[in-house]
């Protein structure tokens, strides 16, 4: 009788040997529940401070005597300390055990909600934002979910990380209606504390008691074998993978290539969308209907590239997702109409649902034990692409039409896309 193949599955500081094929163990696989952790982890790091973030604005800019312009220096700060910190997170997401990262991260984002609810100066404002938010996320957002699950799954490893990447998406369509109802009921400061009060009650415990680092056999080893009868090989069997060999990796500078311009295009048009609404004739209500769409078609295209990536791999449905954000870019710029923009601004939301194929890719090429690193070095890159709606804006005031910023940049997406198809797998 010919034996199984076998693979070398990385279960903490030892390799062990499994079959290839590992006979699934029926019952509640706990790599699911690592999902869930990492998911909620996601919601109630990003939730309020990003996507509740302009709900607040006018409030803040009443009670602490501060243009919304300065206010929005947060999120500028947000961003710019996140790219910082995210090699860092990286680099210990790979030697600290996960439990301990994600205890420590929602701690800070608790203390960071509660600490906005008690603000009374601008500056205040400003260093939490741009020193313990940053903190807070880079140990409990995707730079260490993103690893930890990619230690839990090898098959059905796309299907996994999107879900994951829904407390990005989902957050920015579930929080901001509920927030809006609560919010005349509700002073906005009692709204922050309570949201950190409910972080540090509920999240932190969970984090402590359920997250693992790696499944055992206990928990079965269908999910982290091999599909086939090939064994897991290659870059993945890789343990340690130092920052200058990701830098020397051609699959990280093709992640990078494809995902900052598609990533801008998506951006730029969420961070304008009111804007270029208002050059077309539309109210304030349509400005609304168009952002629930975007948020909506993130959502959607989050769950079908995780499953794409499980059935074709990354590279096919990254480049083709890049093609349908700059189509809908080229569509935006050129549509009129609601029925027109709508179209665009639907094809340019499903770029958002990028970050599955993102993970994957890095978590193929380098391992699940080195993707913390490299995934870490990939975000560095992030403060790019944020000068994408502003080149946008800015290149409407000079010329007074978004077509040209919005064409230019999704020609760049094109190309992106077509390095894409360059991706060894």
């Amino acid at each position: 009788m010919k034996p199984p193949a076998t693979a070398e599955i990385n279960l903490g500081e030892k390799w062990m040997s499994v079959a290839a094929e590992a006979p699934r163990k029926f019952g509640w696989y706990h790599g699911w529940t690592i999902v869930a952790i990492a998911t909620l982890a996601q919601v109630a790091s990003n939730g309020m401070p990003v996507n509740a973030f302009t709900l607040f604005v006018v409030d803040w800019s009443s009670n602490l005597n501060t243009p919304v312009s300065t206010l929005q220096l947060a999120i500028a700060l947000l961003g710019l300390g996140s790219a910082i910190l995210a090699p860092f997170a990286g680099g210990l997401a790979d030697k600290v055990p996960a439990r301990t990262l994600l205890v420590t991260g929602l701690g800070l984002v608790a203390l960071f909600h509660v600490a906005i609810g008690a603000i009374f100066a601008t500056w205040q404002f400003l260093a939490l934002y741009g020193v313990v938010l940053p903190l807070g996320m880079a140990l409990s957002t995707s730079v260490i979910t993103n690893t930890l699950v990619s230690r839990w799954f090898v098959r059905r490893r796309g299907l996994a990380l999107a879900v994951t990447s829904f407390g990005l998406s989902g957050a920015g369509v579930v929080l901001p209606p509920i927030i809006a109802a609560l919010l005349p009921l509700l002073q906005w400061r009692m709204l922050w504390m309570g949201a950190g009060t409910l972080i540090g009650l509920v999240m932190l415990p969970l984090a402590f008691w359920l997250v693992r680092d790696r499944p055992t056999e206990e928990d079965g080893l269908h999910y982290v074998s091999a599909p086939g009868d090939q064994p897991v090989s290659g870059a993945a069997a890789h343990v340690e993978v130092h920052w200058r060999e990701v830098f020397r990796r051609r699959t990280f500078w093709i992640v990078v290539a494809t995902y900052l311009p598609l990533l801008g295009l998506w951006g730029g048009v969420n961070q304008n969308l009111g804007p270029i609404a208002s050059s077309r004739g539309l109210d304030q209500s349509a400005v609304g209907l168009l952002l629930s769409l975007f948020s909506g078609a993130q959502l959607g295209s989050t769950l079908l590239m995780g499953l794409l990536s499980d059935r074709f791999g990354n590279r096919r449905p990254l480049a083709m997702l890049a093609v349908i954000a700059a189509t809908g870019g080229i569509i935006t710029a050129l549509g009129q109409g609601m029925i027109g923009l709508a179209s665009g601004i639907v094809l340019v939301g499903m770029g958002g649902g990028l970050w599955p194929l993102i993970a994957s890719a890095i978590a193929n090429e380098f391992g699940a034990a080195a993707s913390g690193r490299a995934f870490g070095l990939t975000m560095a890159f992030l403060p790019i692409m944020a000068f994408a709606p502003f080149a946008i804006a800015k290149t409407h005031e000079m010329s007074g039409s978004y077509v040209p910023g919005l064409i230019g940049i999704a020609i760049v997406t094109l190309v992106g896309g077509g390095i894409c198809l360059l991706m060894k797998e």
